[in-house]
Order: C-alpha cells, then structure tokens, then sequence
C-alpha cells in the first residue's frame, strides 16, 4: 500500500472514463495514487471465478479515500452473482422463527446483534430520543437495530431492505418495511417524516454518497437525526472482505455529512487497546497462512463452538473489542437536519 503524496497527472481523468476526479467527502478535485484495494475471488455456482480489485486515490484536501475509477455496475453485478442474502445464510424462501434466535443464530450474527445494541444505545443517549420518535433503519436486512428499538420501547419502526423476503418476515415483526433501494427510497413521495434515521454499513458501498445523504433529509423531520456508521479506514487492512467504494476517517465522513445539509453533533472511532491490536496483527497472520488472506472464517461448526465456549467469553473477561466476522474498527457520526 503506498502513502498519499503529491498530486499528479492521474487527476485530469480515470483512464477511458473521461470522468475528472471528484471527492465524495469534500467535493476536492485533487487526488494522489492510494494504493489498490484487492477482494478475494469468488467461486460462484456456475464454477465460474471472479475476481476483484480495483485502484485507490486520496483526496489531496481531505485525505478521504475512494475508488476511482469505481468498478462500473456490470462489474460489481458480476462479483455478486449470487444472491446477496443466500450467501450470507439467509433463506430465499420464507423465513419463519424467532426473531432473536434469527439474529443470534450464528457467530457473525451475533456478532452484528451484540454492533446494533452499541449503536442503538449510542444514538438515544447522545440524540435524547423519545419513545415516541418515528425510526427507520436503511438497509436493515433482518434488522438486529430494530429489535433493539423494540427492546427500549420504541414502537414506530420502519425498515427499508430490497429483499422482499426479509421485508415480509419485518412485517410480522410488527415493523412497516419498504422494499426498495436507497436510491429510489429519497425520491418518493409517499412516505411519513422520521425523527431519525439508521444507516449503517451502508455509506462505504454507495456510488454517490452525498447524493443519498441529501436525499433522506427530504424525509427527515426539522431538527431529525441521522445515525451513520462506517469502518474505519479498512483499506489499511492486510485483507480486504467488502466491496467497498469509500474508505472514511472521522474527518472525511463528518465532512460529507456536512456537505449533504446535517449539522454533526458527535463523532467518534472505536478505541483499540494493545491486546486488541495484538491480537488483529495474529488474526490477520491465521487468515494470510491458511485462508488465502481472506480476511474472515466460515461458520463451521468447529468455529462457531470456538466462539461461542471460548471466544465470547474470554473477550468478556479481558474486555477485549477485537470482532472475528464484522469490522473490528467503525466511524461512528450523529448528525442533525438543518
């Protein structure tokens, strides 16, 4: 990975694009070379290999890295052949159970479950939020934030995920869900205003951030918040697992919030303590000497025993923040509708 440097002719366009560069954070048209960002293949049904990788630049301004240029859709389609949910163990057909066992089912769900109490709790202490505010999660999948709400007597929920199948599940729930995609979710007309809004580990995939960022504000009641959370920059990582197009510091990612109309009110990054960053320099060593540098394990049943008998509860014990099946580090930002 190399280090950000000066700005050079790589600026004037991404090659066969004709597209000049332009920072999603600042709006800063200056980039320096960033290195690349390298995902690992995928063996899809057909046998079919697909492999991914694709050039880095950093803002000259604000340091905010970003793909440039951006795989083109057909591109991003291609490495996610499969279906989305499928490949993360959801079932396409109906989902029946218990909401919680859902959620917890598995350690990478658990682990997800145990992020959405973190960031539930965040956002009503630091936003004040009433029971009776109106809350929607963006991109909830089967939505462990949501449940959490619930948990804390929240009780108008909203969720929007494309999947109609996880929306049919939500709506059992008790949950209004809305089967779209962000994109075509802040042009509607017909929706109710939120007193806040939850996306999380969303804004690193999107093509134009800033665009769906001002978009929502169209559906946020005035002084209405909105939660982002991201990794922290995990183009840094020695393994890559997202398709990420975004890769946001606390000062890039409060720098688009500002420029999308929100008025931040608190931004904050994970605290990694020396046995955390131990233990991740070791973690990374097992993924590049037996996964191929990966980055992440399967759920086998060996490995989800070891988590669940020995893992948990050692982190528990040490106090330990390292995660195993979700980002160890994120960006954390509260901002208010202005």
């Amino acid at each position: 990975m190399t280090s950000p440097t000066t700005p050079d002719a790589a600026d004037a366009a991404a090659p066969g694009s004709g597209e000049p560069f332009r920072c999603a954070s600042c709006g800063g048209t200056e980039s320096v070379s960033s290195g690349s960002y390298e995902l690992p293949s995928r063996r899809h049904d057909d046998g079919q290999v697909v492999a991914m990788a694709y050039p880095l630049r950093a803002c000259a301004d604000c340091r905010h890295v970003q793909a440039w240029p951006r795989p083109s859709d057909e591109e991003l389609a291609r490495y996610y052949a499969e279906d989305f949910w499928a490949d993360r163990g959801v079932s396409t057909g109906a989902i029946v159970g218990d909401w919680h066992q859902l959620l917890t089912e598995s350690a990478g769900l658990w682990e997800r479950f145990e992020r959405a109490d973190k960031q539930v709790s965040h956002l009503v202490d630091s936003a004040k939020l009433p029971r009776t505010a109106r809350i929607a999660d963006l991109g909830s999948g089967l939505s462990p934030v949501l449940y959490h709400f619930r948990q804390r007597g929240f009780t108008d929920l909203h969720a929007l995920e494309p999947f109609e199948g996880i929306c049919d599940y939500l709506e059992r729930q008790g949950i209004t869900t809305y089967a779209t995609v962000l994109e075509d979710f802040i042009e509607r007309d017909d929706l109710p205003t939120f007193d806040a809004m939850v996306i999380s580990h969303t804004v690193e995939h999107l093509a134009e951030p800033e665009a769906v960022l001002s978009g929502l504000r169209r559906h946020l009641a005035p002084g209405g918040v909105l939660y982002v959370d991201v990794p922290h920059r995990d183009d840094l990582l020695p393994a890559h697992e997202g398709l990420h197009l975004h890769f946001f510091g606390p000062d890039s990612l409060s720098r688009l919030m500002e420029r999308s109309g929100f008025a931040v009110e608190s931004v904050e990054v994970d605290r990694l303590h020396a046995l955390d960053r131990g233990l991740l320099k070791i973690l990374h060593a097992v993924y590049a000497r037996f996964l191929g540098n990966r980055g992440g394990l399967g759920t086998r049943p060996f490995i989800e025993r070891l988590h669940r008998h020995v893992w948990r509860p050692v982190a528990r014990l040490l106090r330990i923040n390292v995660k195993i099946f979700v980002s160890v580090q994120d960006v954390r930002l509260v901002g208010r509708n202005t």
